[in-house]
């Protein structure tokens, strides 16, 4: 598979997996390697901490996906520290690809084996759009069953539609995402505070 081209498979189990030896590595380059500017003055922890979330189809079970495992990454802290951190990155073969298009995050982009690509959407703990829309989505998907369901005929149609034109694929979901996103965060925000 190429980033361009359209392959959607059945979902894998072992997508968990996948993702969870990334947030591994990921927790290691940033961890291990982060040398702290200030102390923090309330504590003595680093100033930079992450929460690692999976996200995307990858992250639902059940659903069809491109085999593209999506990493949410919220940085606890300025995100341009993040920045710093690019050499490290490379050395464990991803690729830097700045904010791509939306404001404020950083996306990394990797090849794994067996044809699998990781997509790292890292942003700032404060970008409370892009966080609850990546999550709010997924959790969405895996509460509501038809939905999922809908979602994955849509995939498996365009994929057959639009096998050598990824633009096309992402074109054709576009107002169906749209749509289901503003559902979720609606459903989200009526379902959190529920038990009052």
């Amino acid at each position: 598979m190429n980033l361009k081209s359209v392959t959607v498979v059945e979902h894998d189990p072992i997508w968990k997996n996948l993702f969870l030896e990334e947030e591994k590595k990921i927790k290691e380059i940033i961890f291990k390697d982060y040398k702290c500017k200030k102390p923090n003055e309330y504590d003595d922890t680093l100033l930079l901490t992450v929460n690692v979330f999976h996200c995307g189809s990858t992250s639902v079970p059940g659903l069809k996906a491109k085999p593209v495992i999506d990493i949410l990454l919220v940085v606890n802290g300025d995100i341009s520290e993040l920045d710093e951190m690019n050499e490290k990155f490379e050395s464990c073969d991803y690729q830097i690809r700045g904010e791509n298009g939306i404001t404020g995050r950083r996306f990394f982009t990797k090849r794994i084996p067996n044809h699998v690509w990781v997509n790292m959407h890292a942003f700032q703990y404060d970008n409370i759009t892009d966080i609850e829309r990546h999550l709010t989505f997924r959790d969405y998907l895996i509460a509501h069953p038809v939905i999922l369901n809908q979602y994955a005929n849509l995939k498996s149609e365009l994929a057959s539609k639009f096998p050598n034109s990824i633009d096309d694929y992402w074109e054709g979901k576009n107002l169906w995402i749209k749509h289901h996103e503003k559902k979720s965060l609606i459903w989200h925000w009526s379902n959190r505070y529920s038990n009052k």
